[in-house]
């Protein structure tokens, strides 16, 4: 009778195993390997296997079937600009980088960032504590400005310049690039600016301050660079008051070369830099109709 009974409990226990067996939730293991996918706005990211159900939810994410979820956090936007502005030769200024507009980046915890502004050189002379420009062409060069940001909006670097007599009576402010350090989120958007040169003497549609061309009036300087002498070739092919000056990079005039009534030819002239440093130089031709220059570097 006991073994009957035993063999009874035993029969149902099996039968309760088999029922709870058949109850229980399956967990299988599956991925995709980890890969992201996400939009202009969110993200979706996956995980190695639903071991990890529930852990992938963390502050701002929205855990989905434990397997997947999704960053509902918005993605950054930032306009960037660069002011349209003038200046006097001459002067010192200062050329603003603004954070002209932003878009959920309080809530990025993004600090840092790296610009790199394009200008022509010819015309803006760095000044402390705006670091040198690196040479990317004949007169064009690129400044890199580094900083932290301090507020959602406003600005991010002041570029500080001297305004000089150069070949040009504008230039563009270009923003090469612009990147937030430590997140590749953020879109950036950008305006660039320009900066226009003020004391320009203009007849008609001629510009008769800064002359582009060398060939019309000055044709060149031998040696350039120069430490001592250089010799300086020229033309002039108008009768009249002819004057011609050495300027420095600020537009000063530092020396008058030669001052009188002239009669059209060619000419050639040595002149003595002995007493002059090193540094960037204008030789400045004024005839009757027309302003010509010609730049020369004095290197001792």
């Amino acid at each position: 009778m006991l073994k009957i009974k035993l063999t009874g409990t035993i029969f149902l226990l099996l039968i309760f195993i088999q029922v709870a067996e058949s109850q229980q939730l399956k967990r299988h293991v599956f991925s995709s390997g980890g890969n992201t996918s996400n939009n202009a706005i969110y993200k979706m990211k996956s995980s190695f296997g639903q071991w990890v159900i529930g852990k992938g939810a963390t502050q701002n994410l929205v855990n989905g079937l434990g397997f997947w979820y999704m960053d509902l956090r918005p993605k950054p936007i930032t306009l960037v600009k660069i002011p349209h502005t003038e200046a006097w030769i001459g002067n010192k200024i200062q050329i603003p980088v603004i954070l002209q507009a932003s878009r959920y980046l309080s809530s990025s915890n993004i600090k840092n960032f790296e610009a790199r502004i394009r200008y022509n050189s010819s015309v803006l002379q760095p000044i402390e504590p705006t670091p040198e420009c690196i040479p990317t062409g004949i007169d064009d060069c690129v400044i890199t400005v580094k900083g932290e940001l301090t507020d959602t909006l406003g600005v991010l670097a002041n570029l500080n310049f001297v305004v000089r007599l150069g070949t040009v009576e504008y230039t563009p402010l270009v923003i090469e690039s612009f990147e937030w350090i430590g997140s590749d989120r953020v879109e950036i958007m950008k305006i660039d600016g320009s900066l226009d040169i003020l004391g320009i003497c203009k007849e008609g549609d001629t510009s008769r301050f800064v002359k582009r061309s060398i060939k019309a009036g000055l044709q060149s300087v031998a040696p350039n660079p120069a430490s001592n002498n250089i010799l300086l070739n020229y033309s002039i092919r108008e009768k009249g008051a002819t004057r011609i000056v050495l300027m420095n990079n600020l537009g000063i005039e530092v020396a008058v070369l030669y001052q009188g009534e002239a009669l059209p030819g060619m000419y050639s002239e040595f002149i003595d830099l002995t007493d002059y440093s090193s540094g960037l130089y204008f030789i400045n031709m004024i005839t009757e109709t027309q302003n010509f220059n010609l730049k020369v570097i004095v290197d001792k």
